[in-house]
């Protein structure tokens, strides 16, 4: 699944720093940045992890700080133009996610795709976890 890899180091970076687990994320659990910011769930705190990694990823792809939010033809048109020798492999890879997924008549940017990928790996492995646990709980029941 694309990004699974990142997206679960994100987990594991909030899971460590606020002693939460998947667990706390289905309960919806509140977490803290810091002593000044307002409190956010365990989800919120790996969205924006991972929203502030993939940004500064789009930044090094491309200058062009419209292509990513842009719904129209040109999009396709405007990735196929970005340089991807200079880019690492994880760059590639969201540059191919992009050009395969991207479609104007969806109605959603290069963003919205990227966000829709999140959710569904973070469910994903939300449900994963659970099935896991409740697997570990019954062994240990036994």
């Amino acid at each position: 699944m694309f990004e699974e890899e990142f997206i679960t180091k994100h987990i594991n970076y909030v899971f460590k720093n606020w002693n939460v687990n998947f667990e706390d994320l289905d309960q919806d659990t509140e977490a803290t940045y810091n002593n000044e910011s307002f409190p956010k769930s365990v989800e919120d705190l790996i969205y924006d992890y991972y929203t502030d990694d993939v940004r500064k990823i789009l930044q090094n792809i491309s200058n062009d700080d419209n292509l990513f939010f842009l719904y129209d033809n040109t999009v396709l048109e405007r990735l196929s133009k970005i340089n991807t020798s200079s880019l690492n492999n994880r760059e590639n890879s969201i540059i191919i996610f992009l050009k395969n997924n991207y479609n104007s008549q969806k109605n959603k940017c290069c963003w919205d795709l990227i966000l829709d990928n999140f959710y569904n790996v973070l469910e994903t492995l939300r449900k994963k976890y659970i099935k896991e646990n409740i697997e570990n709980n019954t062994e240990k029941n036994l």
